[in-house]
């Protein structure tokens, strides 16, 4: 999550805690979420106030090295993308306000950056609607809804979370 503004630390930490479950829930392992800020965290010269920090090897940053990771395998990009949007969706569901993307820019440029940009320019904008709209309907359910605040309150105590620490509080 980017530092443009004062934020709240509920708001940060209900973000990461959005890209946190994802990834768990898709078992796709990550090394650690935190809510402390980061200036050097990202490639776009912003402040991160929170951060998920990615396993490289099984994103695909080191793809030679991971046999699971195929770049052109929609369903893992899809659910890469997803991790990546959970943070604004989980936030925005927070804030009531579906239309707020302050903070979630970084996120929207590593959007950009990822799988949608590998689809034909036709159809970017459907698929970008679809996954804030399949986002939506998954982190609105209750019981996922009532896991990211769970995370949330872990955050907000400890800081720092492992992958490890998060499939423990979602019981995966």
């Amino acid at each position: 999550m980017l530092c443009n503004m004062e934020d709240d630390p509920r708001n940060i930490a209900v973000h990461e805690a959005g890209h946190a479950f994802v990834h768990a829930l898709l078992s796709i392992p990550f090394t650690y979420v935190t809510i402390i800020p980061d200036q050097n965290v990202n490639h776009y010269g912003d402040t991160a106030l929170g951060y998920l920090m990615p396993n490289w090897s099984f994103c695909g940053k080191e793809s030679s090295s991971n046999p699971w990771r195929d770049p052109n395998d929609f369903t893992i990009c899809f659910m890469e993308d997803l991790g990546i949007i959970a943070g604004m969706v989980a936030e925005m569901l927070y804030r009531k306000d579906e239309m707020n993307f302050t903070g979630s820019k970084s996120d929207l440029k590593q959007l950009n950056h990822n799988c949608r940009n590998k689809l034909p320019a036709s159809i970017r904008n459907k698929y970008s609607s679809f996954l804030i709209a399949y986002a939506f309907n998954l982190l609105k359910q209750k019981e996922n809804y009532y896991l990211i605040l769970k995370i949330a309150k872990e955050l907000l105590e400890h800081k720092t979370l492992s992958y490890d620490q998060v499939k423990k509080i979602i019981n995966r």
